[in-house]
């Protein structure tokens, strides 16, 4: 008597249960979620904060918030222009109307190369329609190609059912920005994580108001829609103003010199990450205008600079001279190989013309590579410090 064989539980599943097989498939959970391609963001301290070292994920949503006047629409259109760098495309959702296109050529925007919004009323209906449809564009002619969108802002982006009622009606709709937009990111989701698209959703901050006068607890602050948007964000960035942070620099008014405020130093701090671990900082000097060998925006060879010092791997610097060349040289605290290199070829070296440390994030590679440390910053371990190794042979040619 022959004895029937039992199916295996995969089988008896796949059999049982069609529904999930145009999902998955045979398709593995993991090569299902895998993230294709990260995308540097030109500043290395932000691509250690939010993901180790690599850079921004394609098909990953994101978010940057904080007070008014702290760089998040500057830092935006930097994320679009490193984007351009690497072969992609770039999409601002200007809500609020203010960005200017000298400043964004100024900042290194390709405008040939960019596609502005233009939504009827900026409402979020419109411009969650607007990504919907321009992502399957963009994924039927090249799905590998990245691809960002710049939302600034979603605070700036009311739902149609306001546009269309009078003052008197708009205390009633509590809750409806959080109802659109989690009802429109459940549709959008997925069709971000299947392509090599990010979504970069900047918003202000508000504070909680506390319900019948009782304490308001944990992170007083809170964005347009409450957690709405936060539950899809695979990473969100705070930026916060530091104490004692203002840059100052001098210029010449009417045959006198005079100080005043040129920037700021802004502190980056990752809130949450599903690609690296969470509660990491970055520090970034931030330029109003074009002075004194800064450029406008972030300074990507401060911010370095600073990052280095942090480290320990100098000492004496006070933000005021980035070149490192001669004498500044010898004030680097590094291994000798690093040191001679850095001496020869001068610090500004390791940038190309707009000001993008390509060579920087590279060097350090190199140094994790060489000492077989997985971590991107391995090349700032203790042990690194100490041992002298000589990267004559392994340096890439930077020039």
């Amino acid at each position: 008597m022959k004895t029937k064989t039992r199916p295996s539980l995969g089988q008896l599943l796949e059999s049982k249960c069609k529904r999930a097989r145009p999902v998955l498939g045979r398709v593995a959970v993991q090569e299902f979620n895998e993230i294709k391609a990260w995308v540097p963001t030109g500043i290395y301290p932000l691509d250690l904060a939010i993901s180790g070292g690599r850079g921004l994920p394609t098909g990953r949503v994101g978010g940057v918030s904080s007070d008014p006047s702290l760089g998040k629409s500057l830092l935006g259109l930097h994320l679009g222009v490193a984007v351009q760098r690497a072969g992609g495309f770039f999409h601002l959702i200007d809500s609020e109307g203010t960005t200017q296109l000298h400043f964004m050529e100024a900042l290194g925007v390709d405008t040939s190369e960019a596609r502005f919004a233009e939504c009827p009323h900026g409402t979020l209906e419109d411009i969650f329609n607007y990504i919907d449809e321009t992502a399957s564009v963009h994924m039927e002619y090249d799905s590998e190609m990245p691809v960002i969108y710049v939302w600034d802002s979603i605070t700036q982006s009311p739902p149609a059912k306001v546009i269309d009622q009078g003052f008197e009606d708009l205390p009633k709709n509590v809750g409806l920005e959080a109802r659109i937009i989690s009802s429109s990111m459940k549709k959008l989701s997925d069709k971000i994580r299947r392509s090599s698209i990010m979504l970069l959703v900047i918003s202000q901050l508000r504070t909680r108001v506390s319900m019948d006068g009782m304490p308001v607890y944990g992170d007083k602050d809170t964005v347009t829609g409450g957690r709405a948007l936060g539950f899809y964000d695979s990473y969100h960035l705070r930026l916060r103003s530091v104490s004692g942070g203002k840059i100052y620099l001098s210029k010449d008014d009417k045959d006198r010199r005079v100080h005043e405020q040129a920037g700021a130093q802004i502190e980056g701090f990752v809130k949450k990450s599903k690609i690296g671990p969470p509660f990491r900082k970055a520090f970034m000097p931030i330029y109003f205008e074009a002075r004194e060998g800064h450029p406008v925006g972030v300074d990507v060879q401060e911010a370095d600079l600073l990052w280095l010092k942090d480290r320990g791997f100098i000492k004496n610097y006070q933000g005021k001279d980035p070149d490192l060349k001669g004498a500044k040289a010898r004030e680097l605290r590094l291994p000798s190989g690093v040191d001679a290199f850095l001496g020869l070829a001068g610090w500004k070296s390791l940038y190309d013309e707009e000001g993008f440390s390509g060579g920087l994030h590279e060097f350090m590679r190199v140094n994790a590579t060489m000492r077989g440390d997985r971590d991107a910053e391995a090349g700032v371990s203790e042990d690194l410090k100490e041992d002298a190794v000589s990267l004559e042979e392994e340096l890439p040619d930077f020039e």
